[in-house]
């Protein structure tokens, strides 16, 4: 059982272990993606430098062509200037409706007030964006469609000649003279309408002229500002490129480590896929034991069970044998007693019996001397009847005469019950003597 407990110890101590590394690897794990996700927006941020610089680029260049612009404005202008061939519908429109964009009637607007600084991309904005920047665009859309349906209005005169040459030969028949007739009616109706045009274009281009000619002198003072600007721009340009080649050469590395953070990135799946497994294995090995160890818990709770209804009835009759060595010691105590009062018994017994050894002693003692008293008296007695032949010795009533003294005395038996006192206080006095060691 403690080799058991021992086991489960272990098992959840490597359990423990391996969900640390399992932490490990998820910090890791995270770590990599935070790593990941700063690199990508360190990507997004070059990405974001770049297109500032390139828009940046694209403001200079269109600042560049804004003179380009003006150039064709007035290449335009001349061109509308010089006269022209009658303007005719295209083919694709020779039977439909008239399709043309409305022409604006340009507004004379007073001359914006020229700043005496470096200028803005704020300061440009009306030159390159919004207001005679659109009209000419506009204008320019609308001179192409003109030279468009010019060209087919030219086709159309051609057709008009051939059919004047068939009609000519009498080659036609009435019905496609009829679908001629309503051509040139729809040519003619066009016409009136590249006319009015035509106006609205002459006046737009007098509008312009007017607006030209109040900016053309902040123009030349605009663009010595542009040419002043444009070169600050450029030396910024280039400061820029080499900052770009280093921010190119920092995202090179960037991606160096991106990759490399994407190599580890598949280590630490395949380890932390490794330790996934490690750990099914092992929590089915706990499982087992933690099985194992119920059934031992179980077991032991049935032991417990016993062992206390066994410590219940060893306490039972500890406590009963409590009561009886108590009333044995109380026994023993009165056994105690007994035995003093009969080794006390016993010391004057002995007492008595040293006394009666030395009264034995005095007796031989006194005997011996009677003894030689008796054999001095015989020797008188003998000498006497041989000197007197009719003396009788005197019979003595305790029997004296007839044995020895000391022969009666050593024939007499001890006291038994004297000699049983001593045995006994002679094996108490050992016992005490060692309960006393």
């Amino acid at each position: 059982m403690e080799e058991e407990e021992q086991l489960s110890l272990k098992l959840l101590t490597k359990l423990e272990q391996l969900e640390l590394e399992n932490n490990r690897l998820h910090q890791q794990v995270h770590d990599n993606e935070q790593r990941e996700s700063m690199l990508e927006s360190k990507i997004s941020a070059m990405d974001g430098m770049l297109e500032d610089a390139m828009a940046d680029i694209n403001t200079l260049e269109a600042s560049q062509l804004s003179q380009t612009g003006w150039k064709k404005a007035n290449e335009i202008y001349e061109n509308v200037n010089a006269p022209s061939t009658p303007n005719l519908l295209p083919q694709s429109q020779l039977y439909g409706t008239s399709t043309r964009s409305p022409i604006r009637m340009v507004s004379h607007q007073a001359t914006p007030p020229v700043s005496k600084h470096t200028p803005s991309s704020s300061q440009f904005e009306p030159w390159e964006s919004g207001g005679i920047k659109n009209q000419i665009t506009d204008f320019m859309t609308r001179m192409t469609e003109l030279e468009k349906e010019n060209d087919s209005l030219k086709h159309i005169n051609l057709q008009l000649q051939n059919l004047n040459v068939m009609q000519q030969s009498k080659t036609i028949d009435p019905q496609g003279m009829q679908e001629l007739e309503i051509a040139a009616l729809h040519a003619e109706r066009r016409v009136a309408d590249l006319e009015t045009d035509m106006a609205v274009l002459i006046a737009n281009q007098q509008a312009l002229l007017t607006t030209f000619e109040q900016k053309s002198s902040s123009l030349t003072r605009v663009t010595q500002e542009y040419k002043a600007y444009k070169a600050k721009r450029h030396m910024e340009l280039r400061n820029f490129e080499m900052r770009l080649s280093a921010v190119a050469g920092d995202f090179r590395k960037a991606e160096s480590s991106l990759q490399v953070a994407e190599e580890r990135r598949k280590e630490d799946e395949e380890t932390m896929a490794n330790s996934k497994r490690q750990i099914s294995l092992l929590q089915k090995e706990l499982d087992r034991k933690n099985d194992a160890i119920q059934q031992m818990r179980a077991h032991t709770s049935k032991i417990s069970e016993n062992y206390k209804a066994m410590n219940e009835k060893f306490k039972s009759e500890q406590r009963s044998g409590k009561l009886e060595l108590a009333s044995m010691r109380a026994e023993g105590k009165e056994k105690d007693m007994q035995i003093a009062r009969l080794l006390a018994e016993t010391g004057d017994n002995l007492m008595l019996k040293q006394q009666k050894v030395e009264l034995k002693q005095n007796c031989h003692d006194l005997l011996s001397v009677v003894e030689t008293q008796q054999e001095m008296i015989q020797s008188l007695r003998d000498a006497t009847k041989l000197s007197h032949p009719d003396f009788k010795p005197i019979q003595s009533s305790d029997g004296l005469n007839s044995k020895p003294l000391r022969q009666k005395a050593t024939e007499e038996k001890p006291n038994n019950i004297t000699t049983a006192a001593g045995a006994f206080a002679a094996r108490r006095i050992e016992v005490l003597n060692d309960s006393n060691k």
